[in-house]
């Protein structure tokens, strides 16, 4: 019995598309949807700045949007919120009622006033 073999030549790729193609950053994007990529260039401390309303190249602040104003004091609200004692403990805020237990009790007086008798 005889075998034959037969070899097929395997195409090359040009070089220079190689090239290309390793030059080129790997695509890594948030939003994989979308075929474009967004390069950044700044490192941390400098995004850090810019989100403070700092501007690194110049000396005068950057005027904040109404929008970043009121997102940052909804934030700053909750946050102060969050560490108030009568949220953490109860006990302590039946002793000493804070902010957040009279707008409760307001709201819930508001609440039986509109739903109740």
């Amino acid at each position: 019995t005889s075998t034959s073999t037969s070899q097929t030549a395997i195409p090359s790729q040009n070089p220079q598309s190689q090239s290309q193609s390793q030059s080129q950053p790997l695509h890594l994007s948030a939003n994989f949807a979308s075929p474009q990529s967004h390069q950044i260039d700044y490192d941390d401390e400098v995004y850090l700045r810019l989100i403070a309303g700092e501007n690194p190249k110049d000396t005068t602040q950057i005027t904040k949007t109404p929008n970043q104003i009121y997102r940052e004091k909804l934030v700053r609200r909750q946050t102060t919120r969050a560490l108030d004692l009568a949220v953490l403990d109860p006990s302590v805020g039946q002793q000493n009622p804070s902010p957040v237990d009279l707008e409760w009790a307001e709201s819930q007086r508001v609440r039986d006033r509109l739903v109740g008798s």
